[in-house]
Parts: structure tokens; sequence; C-alpha cells
């Protein structure tokens, strides 16, 4: 997938040492990449039924999240069922599964273990979809994993074996079918996605003074026992300012259509995008050009335990199992549990599970009650219309936060009833402090006891950068939000085109040693045909700006 990072020139050469701890390492190539796209589209596979529709759970803005799918039950040994292929001089087991009808496929495991040294990707036979690869380091505890949304009806695992495979375990026990709340690859009307068409993107100008805010929130795939679906969150900060890595969504977001609430195990599988936005104030025609990062697992911390903010003010901490990687540029939002109306601020979500947006209120929030049995738990919030649009909230939003003029988050949304059509309707959200320590006397019912586990007595909060360790005086990474870059298509198998809407005066390429490889002195199409398969920084000299992208061959 396509990283739209700006790197500096010092971090290029620590690449390959940073990678390795990544959640995804992007810098590996699956082998079936070799192969003709007529020779992966001949792979026999394995055919599973499309399961009933799924509208009759498929929620309304109104304190439930919105199913996309459900999970069919499987019983999969991913090696055992795979054809063993031999591609140049190495082997790797391919597994191709499809169900017809389904607009997207999860592929969820209860068995996952990777040895050292052994890798997994995932791709369609045409090439054009791909994550990966999948190493030891997203290994997890129990051994529940996640491999994230795969957007068609079919899908090819491969599995590399390392020099101690006989360690590994890759058992499917789920697969995720999606239904509907799929991102869309293209689009030719106004909007990308699937969100309504009065939405502001992030990175407009109403989004500028919220640029820390806006690195910090996430789209949530959650899953609830047998269904799925999406919700926002927003990593958050604590008194002792260690990047602890919580992050703080609706209490409803894990709970089951039927009553309940997920599981450790479904925790274990919750999938966290981060990044998933828009470069610019536009929107895109294609997802090709949007990061693809995200990290897998969870376990849950507290939680109102309200049935969504029937009996309290709806909030759910999770602490995601591993710190988000440096390269996704994280922040963690600052807080405020006093109880005090914002008279102004943003709410920034994922409205629909598309790129994320941003909202806008100017008249102070009021409060109210969302449940009708217990008052004053949330605050009532009215959007207004700004220069890029009118900025409101659609399901896949809930759990997002609103912050007030300080910057600080002070409620999560668990719904309401502002539309396009409507954009004046109110929305609620919970309020942060009534999170703090008033749904009850429990631990697990506060954010109190964990976000101010020093006791310290704060009742506000500042937010932090992103923590990198390990790397001694390493230059951090940072998101261009001023240009439009886009390079693409990416993975390429011989020419892509650069463009930008500044003035390219030159183009260079370089291998992962830092070694010049080519260059160039134009936008438009730049043909590599000279170049071997994989990975390759390219960095573009724009108006006097450097910006990197990597770049991967795969012939």
């Amino acid at each position: 997938m396509l990283l739209t990072k700006r790197l500096s020139l010092y971090f290029i050469g620590l690449f390959i040492c940073i990678t390795s701890s990544a959640q995804i390492d992007r810098s590996q190539i699956p082998l079936g990449f070799s192969l003709t796209d007529a020779e992966l589209t001949t792979l026999p596979f394995q055919s599973y039924p499309l399961p009933a529709d799924i509208s009759a759970v498929s929620s309304e803005k109104h304190g439930a999240y919105p199913r996309m799918g459900t999970c069919v039950p499987a019983d999969i040994d991913i090696v055992a069922n795979a054809v063993k292929t031999q591609v140049g001089g190495s082997v790797c087991f391919l597994f191709k599964m499809k169900i017809a009808g389904a607009k997207g496929l999860v592929p969820y495991f209860d068995r996952f273990r990777l040895s050292q040294g052994s890798v997994i990707h995932v791709y369609s036979s045409d090439k054009t979809e791909w994550i990966g690869a999948f190493t030891s380091a997203n290994n997890t505890d129990n051994g529940f994993n996640a491999l994230g949304l795969f957007i068609g009806e079919e899908m090819i695992i491969e599995y590399v074996p390392g020099e101690n495979a006989s360690f590994d375990e890759l058992h499917l026990n789920e697969i995720g079918v999606a239904q509907q709340f799929v991102p869309s690859k293209r689009r030719s009307t106004p909007e990308f996605g699937s969100s309504q068409n009065c939405e502001v993107n992030v990175n407009c100008p109403e989004g500028d003074n919220w640029r820390n805010q806006q690195r910090a929130v996430a789209r949530i795939l959650v899953k609830t026992g047998s269904e799925f679906g999406w919700c926002s969150g927003t990593m958050i900060n604590n008194t002792g300012n260690d990047c602890t890595p919580f992050l703080l969504t609706a209490d409803h977001c894990g709970i089951k259509s039927n009553g309940g609430y997920a599981s450790n195990n479904d925790f274990n599988q919750w999938t966290f995008y981060f990044n998933y936005e828009s470069t610019d104030c536009s929107n895109p025609n294609s997802d090709s050009a949007l990061v693809d990062d995200f990290l897998v697992g969870s376990s849950r911390i507290a939680y109102s335990q309200d049935q969504g903010g029937d009996k309290g003010s709806d909030f759910l901490l999770v602490k995601l199992k591993q710190r988000p990687d440096s390269l996704y540029n994280t922040f963690y939002a600052g807080w405020n549990a006093e109880n005090i109306a914002p008279d102004s601020g943003i709410g920034i979500h994922h409205p629909s599970a598309d790129i994320k947006k941003i909202s806008t209120f100017t008249t102070p929030a009021s409060s109210t009650t969302w449940g009708g049995t217990v008052n004053n738990t949330h605050w009532k919030v009215t959007w207004r219309q700004t220069a890029s649009g009118w900025g409101i909230t659609e399901e896949g939003s809930s759990g997002s936060a609103i912050f007030n003029p300080q910057q600080q988050i002070v409620g999560t949304l668990t719904g309401g009833n502002s539309y396009c059509n409507t954009p004046t309707a109110p929305d609620d959200y919970g309020k942060f402090s009534y999170h703090w320590n008033s749904n009850g006397s429990t631990l697990q019912k506060q954010l109190q006891p964990w976000l101010d586990s020093l006791g310290t007595g704060l009742t506000q909060m500042d937010g932090r950068e992103k923590c990198i360790t390990g790397i001694p005086n390493a230059i951090v990474p940072f998101r261009n939000s001023d240009i439009v870059f886009q390079l693409y298509p990416n993975p390429t198998q011989g020419k892509c085109y650069i463009q930008s809407n500044a003035k390219i005066q030159h183009v260079f390429v370089y291998d992962l040693t830092g070694k010049l490889v080519g260059e160039g002195e134009h936008s438009g199409q730049y043909a590599f045909d000279y170049l071997t398969s994989g990975v390759y920084t390219i960095r573009v000299i724009a108006v006097g700006k450097t910006y990197i992208q990597k770049l991967i061959v795969a012939k």
C-alpha cells in the first residue's frame, strides 16, 4: 500500500532497522507477485456461501454501531489446505478463498503463530489489493488475530515458511463477510466512500488548528461475537505522560445486537486504522493513494456498562496490544474532566467508515441525557455550516470525541439525528466528566483510575506527541497537508505517475541502502523498467520542499 508520509533524510538511513518493529512490514513483497495474473487466477479455491442479509442487524444512528457483516464459521488449517508452490528458489503455500457476492472479507484466526522468518501476505489475483507482510511481530499472546478488511469477494493468503516453520500455527476459525459499509475503491460521484456529501474532510482549512488531534483519531473495525462493523475512537494521554496506548470510544461499540458484550477474544481481533484520510480538502477518486496503517488487538480496560448510554455516559477505554508504530505519527489527545460546557469546538470521526472528517460547532453545548433514566450524562451539540461544507455525524462516527477550544476531549459520541438534510438536528456526546468517576464505584466503570493511575488529582491534561523508543536522536517523520502529492499505481510493474499541485523540480529514486538508482525532472508518467522487483524510496523536490514516499516494484 502507498505510504504518504514525509520522511527525513536521516530517517531513510534508519528505514531497514525501524520497519522490523512495524506492525506490518511493507518492505517484503509476496513471492506470488512473481507469478502471472493468469497463474493466480487459475489457482484452485475454496468457496463458501454468502451468509443471510445482515440488514436486520444493521443499526440506525441511535446508540448502536453499524454492522457491516457477519462471520462464517470456519475450520481451516491454512498450510494443510494451501497449494504448495515453487517460486524461483523458494517455496510458498497459497490458499485461495471466495465468497461470491461479498464486498469484503476479514480473516479471523483463533490460532496464529509465526516463527522468526515466516511470513504471511494477503492479496488479490490481479495484485491490485495487497495487505502484508505479517511476521512474528504480529503474534498475539493468546493466538487470536485478524488480518484486516480485504476489499473484494476473493483473496489469496500466502504463507512462506521460515527455518522454524514446525512451530507455526495458522488456523482460521471465522471469515468475516462484509456486505455493506465497505469503502469503495473507485467512485465517480463527488463523495468518496459511503459518507454523505456535506461532510468536510479533515485536511480542509477547518482542520488547520486541529492537526494534532487529527492524528489521534482512528477508525475501528470492531467485532462482537459473530458480527462486525465500524466505530471511531481517539488515542488519549494519561497523567504519566508515558504513551500508554489507551484509546477512548463508546460503550455501545462493544455491544452485540442481541445484547451482551464483546468477549476478550473479540477485543483481541479489533483492528485500528490510522491516517485513513484525504491528503487535502478534496475527495480522492480512488483509495489507492491512501495509507493502510493499522494494527490488531486490544484489551478492554474500563467501560460504563450502561448498555450504550441508557443508564450512563457510554464510554469504553481499551488498551492496544502494542503502541502504534512511529511511522503512524500518532498523537495522544488531552482531556478535561471538569463539567464545563464547551462554548465551541470540533469533532473528528470516520462517518460510514469513510475517510476522516471534521465537524464544527460554535454555539455552547448544553447538558442532556441519552437514555432518559439518568440526568445530565451527555452534551448536546449542534453543528454549523463552514466554508467547506456542513460537517455532521453518521453511522461509524460513534465513539469519536468532541474537543473544546483548549483542544481537550470533553465527550464521546453516542448518537443523534444530524444528517445532511437535517444538519441542525443535535447529536449527543457522553460527558468526559461523567466518564471520569460517575458511572459507578468500581474501577472498571471509571476513567480516573486509568488515566490518572499516579493519583495526581489532575482534572485536565494536555496531549502529547508520539513516543519513539530504542532510536536515539531519531528525527520524527511527519505528514504534510499543504500539498497534493500522488504516486500511483503502487505497487507498479514498471510505470507509474507522479502528480502534484505544485511544480515538481526533480525526482530521485533510491534503493533501500540509500543508493541513488534513477532520477527525472518532470511530473507525469515515469518509466521504472530498469528497476528490479523491490522497495524503493522516491524523493521529490517541489517548490523548495522535499516529499518522500515508498514505491514498490513488483514484476
